[in-house]
């Protein structure tokens, strides 16, 4: 018998709840940040960073601005993210890279 119908359930179930709890998060963290759960907030947005990441292939372990800290020399997205960042917050790339262990 086949395993397609079971593994489909299984795959709906667990997507269920991790898709709601993203689009819920996009709500929440700037929700957290202005009422002082500074803590609950950066986790969120941490989190969601990660997710980036993940969506654009790199694993979802380090953030994107870890990941483009690391990949710079050989990565044009990476670059162009790291110039933008460095407008806001000079060094930014290179040092979330080193703070998470991607460099």
């Amino acid at each position: 018998m086949s395993r397609l119908p079971a593994m489909l359930v299984a795959l709906l179930v667990l997507w269920l709840p991790f898709s709601a709890t993203a689009i819920l998060a996009i709500a929440l963290a700037p929700l957290a940040l202005l009422v002082d759960e500074w803590k609950y907030g950066k986790d969120l947005l941490r989190a969601m960073d990660k997710l980036g990441a993940a969506l654009l292939g790199w694993g979802g372990r380090y953030t994107v601005s870890a990941e483009c800290g690391s990949r710079r020399a050989d990565c044009r997205l990476c670059r162009f993210v790291c110039r933008l960042l460095n407008v806001i917050d000079p060094g930014h790339c290179v040092g979330a890279a080193k703070r998470e262990g991607a460099l």
